[in-house]
């Protein structure tokens, strides 16, 4: 804490990501990072210190029964970066976004609970969410779309995911179009892009399409996610892949995985090496 005598010291080990846990809120805090070689356990100089604050945790479950209140609770990105997994948005009626503007995808690390509602009438060049922990029990229509138009990461539902992903179906055509060189990696699916999260009971009947003019970075196309380190278990996809490049231009980075080239596939394109697909149906 900045008003700490010392610092804290973390261990973290060989990670690109670390999440520190259990901070008070509303709290100013101080970070600096040091590496350490594992051989000699020689050690860097301190980084520059950074100050972050943590927020005031948000009262959940919140629940939404339109469209409007639905992105009232989007548009709170602070409240929901401060949910635990068990932490609950509550759909609790179909939501019509037809003449709506979805808001930046927020990182919500809670549950999204949609109680077999409907989504409906979405047209956005982003999904959802940024991330959440886990969501269940909902369905995208047929009658949204999300298309965009520069190299990244583009699903319906959410771009990461950490928990679980229980029966969820996608309906919505998810497109990436890039008329120049793009210069990232791209993952493009139905319902999550990149995630870590256990899928189960979950279908896509979107269309997945990646099409580039003139070269692409590494590319990851498929029905469920683009990559997922999660188990697979009793999901399906229906939905057209489709992928266009003249060339590769660079390899991809997504998470701790480089060096991807480009991958495609019905349900998943690339899946962890400890994850399992049990059960499950590409069509």
């Amino acid at each position: 804490e900045s008003s700490a005598a010392e610092y804290t010291t973390i261990n973290v080990g060989k990670v690109l990501e670390y999440t520190i846990s259990n901070l008070k809120g509303q709290t100013e805090y101080q970070l600096r990072l040091q590496a350490i070689d594992q051989a000699s356990q020689s050690k860097s100089e301190y980084s520059d210190v950074v100050s972050a604050k943590t927020l005031v945790k948000a009262s959940f479950p919140l629940s939404a029964s339109s469209a409007d209140e639905f992105i009232a609770i989007l548009n709170n990105a602070e409240g929901l970066r401060t949910a635990a997994a068990t932490d609950e948005i509550q759909i609790t009626a179909d939501l019509d976004f037809t003449g709506k503007t979805l808001p930046a995808s927020p990182l919500f690390t809670g549950t999204l609970v949609g109680n077999n509602h409907v989504i409906r009438g979405v047209k956005s060049d982003h999904a959802l969410f940024a991330a959440v922990h886990s969501a269940k029990d909902l369905t995208i229509d047929e009658s949204c779309t999300f298309t965009a138009t520069k190299a990244g990461a583009l699903a319906a539902l959410t771009i990461e995911a950490a928990g679980t992903i229980t029966n969820v179906v996608n309906k919505a055509n998810v497109t990436v179009a890039i008329a120049g060189a793009g210069d990232a990696t791209v993952a493009v699916a139905g319902l999550v892009a990149v995630g870590q999260a256990a899928m189960e009971n979950c279908k896509n009947y979107g269309a997945i399409t990646y099409t580039n003019l003139e070269a692409s970075h590494g590319a990851l196309i498929a029905g469920l996610a683009g990559y997922c380190d999660g188990a697979i278990a009793k999901c399906e996809n229906h939905g057209n892949i489709t992928m266009s490049i003249p060339t590769l231009s660079n390899h991809g980075l997504v998470k701790n995985t480089d060096q991807i080239p480009v991958h495609i596939g019905g349900l998943v394109a690339n899946l962890g090496v400890d994850a399992p697909m049990t059960e499950s149906v590409n069509n």
